[in-house]
């Protein structure tokens, strides 16, 4: 997908349910965050923190890092957005 490598490469997630094409991103490492670019939001404790400048998640979208796309269905989209939500409450 994107092709620029760095520290966050295979880290950064795009999540993709087909047929509909929605999508979820990721970014894994000690917590699991996630974040919509177009809305430039992410669930990381910097983006409430240092509001109105994306935070390192969001950048490395931004500047091309290597993502890595995930495909999935869309009848998989409700039980992927409950472990989603589940893994960010035990944080």
């Amino acid at each position: 997908m994107k092709s620029r490598s760095n520290r966050y490469t295979g880290r950064i997630k795009l999540h993709k349910f087909l047929p509909s094409g929605r999508s979820i991103w990721t970014m894994v490492g000690k917590e699991e965050h996630w974040m919509d670019p177009d809305l430039k939001y992410c669930s990381c404790p910097a983006y409430y923190y240092n509001a109105g400048t994306p935070c390192y998640h969001l950048k490395c979208v931004y500047n091309d890092v290597l993502v890595d796309q995930i495909n999935f269905t869309d009848d998989e989209f409700d039980g992927f957005v409950a472990a989603l939500l589940l893994d960010t409450l035990k944080v």
